[in-house]
């Protein structure tokens, strides 16, 4: 475990202070004169950086807020024990940053509580926006063993054209792709850029194009078209009814759509996807966990039989002819996302690789 910081003390004297105010009925006082009572020798950025730790451990997400506006990481991870890692430019590290029990419970508490998700025992796994859209992921015992666990995903406001995923023989083919109006399945590892890429690729339908995005966490943001996002809901405590992943995509089929779009498929809303695409809503996209397009396929081809009750034989030949094109991305030097393959899907299940 790694040692406080020299200035821990005085942040933890300042916040006591803060909370016993609170306590006490009495206004706030100013926060940056409690840390100049607290140490009064300070200089002046030494006093902007705590009064800013400070702030933060009371109203953000404490350490956590530093980590997050750095530019070049995509997550951070905070494990059962309390360590923080985090990925910054694809590569895994960790921070030196270790959060004690009531740090992390505070954290969690103040994520999830404006939204209105329970988190407790009860409830041990919770999925949440922050407020700049970032996705946040949390795990309580006992599901987890070692602690609380926490992984937010940081959302980018920045995002990539589709000549970041390649070179222009990449481009040129993704490009016709959307233009022809294949159906596709991005597939790839966790982290490898599944939804940047789809988001590169359906900005690219036609101004005309109305698309109707179905996600359990909304990270797609497709620009230029007519998008309809449609958000997965669990049921709620009080009886109100979940919608499900299959829920939205039948209904999506009664928004009048050009093209679908799934952020990932993981289950039986695949065998709706399917049959949609199967009924002429060309140009759609979805992602899913795979190494290999042929493994891509076969997932598919498993969760739509979740959904179904046609044999093997009939599944098999469903999915077949829904697909069209399997786009499959890597990590490349640096952390950058790449295009690995493209390949065909045959009206057999045949895959004939077009990229390399």
């Amino acid at each position: 475990m790694s040692r406080p910081s020299p200035t821990a003390a005085i942040e933890a004297a300042v916040r006591r202070r803060m909370v016993d105010h609170a306590g006490a009925g009495r206004p706030a006082p100013d926060v940056r004169q409690l840390v100049l009572d607290e140490a009064p020798l300070l200089g002046p950025d030494e006093l902007d950086r705590l009064e800013r730790a400070v702030v933060s451990s009371l109203t953000g997400l404490g350490p956590l807020d530093a980590l997050l506006s750095d530019p070049d990481v995509t997550d951070v991870l905070v494990n059962g024990g309390g360590d923080v890692w985090v990925d910054r430019s694809g590569r895994l590290a960790p921070t030196g940053v270790t959060l004690e029990p009531p740090v992390v419970w505070a954290i969690i508490e103040r994520i999830f509580r404006p939204l209105g998700i329970p988190v407790d025992r009860a409830h041990p796994h919770a999925d949440g926006l922050l407020p700049g859209g970032s996705r946040v992921t949390v795990v309580l015992p006992p599901v987890s063993a070692d602690g609380p666990v926490l992984a937010i995903r940081r959302f980018r406001a920045v995002q990539l054209p589709l000549e970041a995923f390649g070179p222009p023989a990449v481009t040129a083919i993704l490009g016709g792709v959307v233009e022809d109006r294949d159906d596709v399945i991005v597939f790839g590892a966790t982290g490898s850029g599944k939804t940047t890429l789809v988001n590169a690729m359906a900005s690219l339908a036609g101004r005309t194009d109305r698309l109707v995005v179905i996600e359990d966490v909304p990270e797609l943001r497709i620009t230029g078209q007519q998008v309809v996002r449609l958000q997965v809901r669990p049921p709620t405590d009080d009886g109100t009814a979940g919608r499900s992943m299959a829920d939205l995509v039948r209904l999506a089929l009664r928004l009048r759509p050009d093209r679908i779009v799934v952020g990932e498929v993981r289950g039986p809303e695949a065998h709706d996807m399917v049959w949609a695409l199967a009924t002429g809503h060309s140009g759609s996209f979805s992602t899913v966990h795979a190494s290999s397009a042929t493994g891509a396929m076969d997932r598919l081809r498993t969760f739509v039989s979740m959904g179904g009750r046609g044999s093997e034989a009939t599944v098999r030949a469903q999915v077949d002819a829904a697909v069209d094109v399997v786009v499959g991305l890597r990590r490349g030097p640096g952390g950058r996302r790449l295009v690995d393959t493209v390949s065909r899907v045959g009206d057999d299940g045949s895959i004939a690789q077009v990229y390399p």
